[in-house]
């Protein structure tokens, strides 16, 4: 290459100068045994210098941008730890002023106040005690003697409409059944049959009681009394005798008076 020889004969001569004493002449001079110097290649020559990479000095554009990407790291720290401390806080606020209520409460409770006893009933006097001793308790309940009376009716009447009385005999009691015959059932009540007479009333009307519901000296049930229909009242006397625990019919009369005018 050109320049790597102009290069070594350049080092050639600067190398003969200095050996040579100054003020000698070229035919006094002793030349030294000086080997020729090897020839160096010129590394920088060969490559050329290298380039230098120099940077441009970032915008101020372009730092605001990095900075709100990744930058301050301890200002996200303290956002977070204040986001997870707050909740804690509250939670252990309201802890603690709970308790501090529920230790308030005993102290803060009012005394109880006793419950109010009604007062005593006044003692019942001597005379309202004598009226329930002789009032005498009755042998059967309300329903149970409306149940005897209608029910006791009712078949007399069907009875009579069909003029077979052996169902009437058959519900009644066995000393019943062993002094009248359906004949003589059918013999007893033909005054009814024969003016065609319905007892259906009895259905409809509430029965008036002229006696209470008692038990005679023999432990026969009987009851008095009669329906107000019109224009003739039905008027009964019923007799029933307790037999395995249940009232069966042991005498029945029936009448059919005129019903008492109104206003009088």
């Amino acid at each position: 290459m050109p320049m790597a020889e102009s290069s070594a004969e350049y080092l050639k001569k600067v190398a003969r100068s200095a050996s040579s004493p100054p003020g000698a002449g070229p035919q006094s001079a002793v030349r030294p045994d000086v080997s020729p110097a090897p020839d160096i290649p010129d590394q920088p020559s060969q490559l050329g210098p290298l380039p230098l990479v120099l940077r441009q000095p970032a915008s101020d554009d372009q730092k605001v941008g990095r900075d709100r990407r990744g930058g301050r790291p301890g200002v996200r720290a303290i956002i977070l730890c204040c986001l997870i401390c707050l909740p804690l806080a509250a939670v252990v606020a309201w802890a603690l002023t709970t308790a501090l209520a529920q230790q308030q409460k005993p102290a803060d409770a009012k005394p109880a106040v006793p419950a109010r006893t009604a007062p005593a009933a006044p003692p019942k006097s001597q005379s309202q005690q004598a009226q329930q001793q002789q009032q005498p308790s009755l042998p059967v309940s309300t329903e149970q003697a409306l149940y005897l009376i209608r029910s006791t009716l009712l078949t007399l009447n069907d009875a009579n409409r069909s003029g077979n009385y052996t169902v009437l005999r058959d519900l009644a009691a066995p000393d019943f059944q062993t002094r009248n015959t359906a004949a003589d059932l059918s013999q007893i009540f033909s005054d009814l049959r024969r003016r065609n007479f319905d007892l259906y009333g009895a259905a409809l009307l509430a029965p008036q009681l002229t006696t209470l519901p008692v038990l005679d000296q023999r432990g026969f049930l009987r009851f008095a009394g009669y329906f107000p229909t019109r224009p003739q009242q039905i008027t009964f006397d019923l007799l029933f005798q307790n037999v395995a625990n249940q009232w069966r019919l042991f005498g029945v009369a029936i009448t059919t008076p005129e019903a008492p005018v109104a206003g009088r």
